[in-house]
């Protein structure tokens, strides 16, 4: 994916420049951080059993795609929809902003790299199934339409993109890293005259 040497970045882009990029990607971790614990404390308050059903997303992780019949049995048995339109949906809108912004800020170091605009329509296409999904379990959620089918093709592709991107992330930081912390080779000054 990343084509070239750490050290190439540092001949493109100044130092300070990639020192600044990386505190700012370390906020935004922190940031992310403190959502990911937030939506850990507030499962009891939006699922029926949070102990033993998660999230309509954690069925992806369990390697169960499209899963359309957990959407359902979501909606009619699992979800708490008074607690998840108070507490898990306002989360939910914001989450996407904040993981966005931070892939996006370590893919910035990248901008002149060939893969940088197919990198960045994944991050900005898994932001928007995020909120395709937000918006299409919330209709299902308040009305007789018959959506699980699509709540969970959503959940599917935002799920993948979320972990490429969440690997490319990684990746991308630990080379910014590597560039950021390398040691500066110093030459010895010549005097003048010497040869």
């Amino acid at each position: 994916m990343l084509t070239g040497k750490p050290g190439h970045l540092a001949t493109v882009y100044d130092k300070a420049q990639i020192r600044k990029t990386l505190i700012d990607a370390l906020l935004y971790l922190g940031l992310f951080l403190i959502f990911y614990i937030a939506f850990i404390k507030f499962e009891p308050y939006y699922l029926a059993d949070a102990e033993k059903y998660g999230p309509i997303d954690s069925r992806v992780s369990d390697c169960e795609f499209f899963d359309a019949g957990y959407v359902y049995d979501a909606k009619h048995k699992l979800y708490k929809i008074p607690g998840y339109f108070q507490l898990f949906l306002p989360l939910d809108l914001a989450f996407p902003i904040v993981y966005t912004v931070m892939f996006l800020t370590i893919l910035s170091v990248f901008k002149k790299k060939p893969f940088y605009k197919i990198a960045r329509y994944f991050i900005v296409t898994g932001m928007a199934f995020d909120y395709l999904e937000n918006l299409t379990f919330s209709l299902y959620l308040k009305s007789s339409i018959e959506l699980s089918s699509f709540v969970a093709f959503f959940t599917t592709v935002k799920t993948f993109l979320f972990v490429i991107n969440g690997l490319g992330f990684l990746f991308g930081f630990i080379i910014v890293s590597l560039v950021a912390f390398k040691k500066q080779k110093t030459q010895p000054k010549q005097l003048p005259g010497s040869t």
